[in-house]
């Protein structure tokens, strides 16, 4: 529904706002909030979920004439400052439910991966950013069999789709699987019902989180409150953390060879 990137629009601007005021050491400039009347209700319910709706608030503006274009605060190296992501951490911990905080000091590790699916397919064109959106369920197998430590608890949180089932994630990462000795636990969450609260509220906790070409998982991964969260990143259009890690050369070659397997399946392509 767009809420993940909506939000992430909030985020673009409410860092640019952080950014005039010489990085948090004035308060000059303050950041209105965002314009929305079809999305207005579902993203404050998700903002206050998440314990930002304070710090991002949702309006309905008569007057948009002197709202500041995207094109100028649209900047991933705005992400990027220490200040500005140490308060909205702070804001997140302190507004949410004691429950979930403690989900981030539980004692087994947990990756969360999110496969992004549901609008998109092998044959979904890649468009003017150069980069696929479907990324195949191998890509995330191996990024779970290289960076998931032993004894990780694997939560892939996804939705049903045509193209690829998940068995192959219960074969490979069960007792009988390749990488076994892990002694990996797995849980396969395709439930549509969940909010974009319950959801997010996994990866903002998560110990590590493998994420997809999606605002829906990278927005949870700049609000991940652990402060020893590992985000696994595959390029895309929107640049990655400094702390971050991408996933290596071999697992993108290795993508690319069965995105083109599954692109001569689904679309005819030779």
């Amino acid at each position: 529904d767009g809420a993940g990137a909506f939000i992430q629009d909030m985020l673009f601007a409410h860092a640019y706002v952080f950014s005039l005021n010489d990085n948090g050491k004035n308060a000059m400039f303050v950041y209105g909030g965002a314009c929305s009347q079809r999305r207005m209700h579902k993203t404050e319910a998700a903002l206050k979920g998440i314990g930002l709706l304070q710090e991002l608030p949702v309006r309905l503006c008569k007057d948009e004439s002197n709202i500041i274009s995207p094109d100028v605060y649209r900047k991933d190296k705005l992400f990027h400052k220490p200040g500005w992501l140490k308060r909205i951490h702070s804001s997140i911990e302190q507004n949410i439910p004691v429950k979930l905080r403690s989900n981030a000091s539980k004692h087994q590790h947990k990756t969360v991966v999110h496969i992004r699916r549901g609008d998109i397919g092998p044959c979904t064109n890649a468009g003017k950013t150069g980069y696929a959106r479907y990324l195949p369920n191998s890509h995330y197998l191996e990024a779970i069999s290289k960076y998931a430590p032993p004894q990780s608890h694997i939560q892939i949180i996804s939705l049903k789709n045509p193209y690829e089932n998940f068995t192959i994630f219960s074969e490979h990462l069960g007792p009988e699987g390749p990488v076994s000795d892990k002694n990996l636990s797995l849980e396969i969450d395709l439930d549509p019902t969940k909010t974009i609260t319950q959801i997010w509220m996994e990866m903002m906790t998560a110990d590590m989180l493998i994420i997809s070409r999606s605002s829906y998982s990278y927005v949870p991964a700049l609000l991940n409150i652990n402060p020893n969260v590992q985000v696994i990143y595959t390029p895309f259009w929107h640049s990655k953390l400094p702390n971050w890690t991408k996933v290596d050369e071999e697992i993108l070659e290795h993508t690319e060879l069965e995105s083109k397997r599954l692109k001569k399946i689904w679309c005819h392509q030779q």
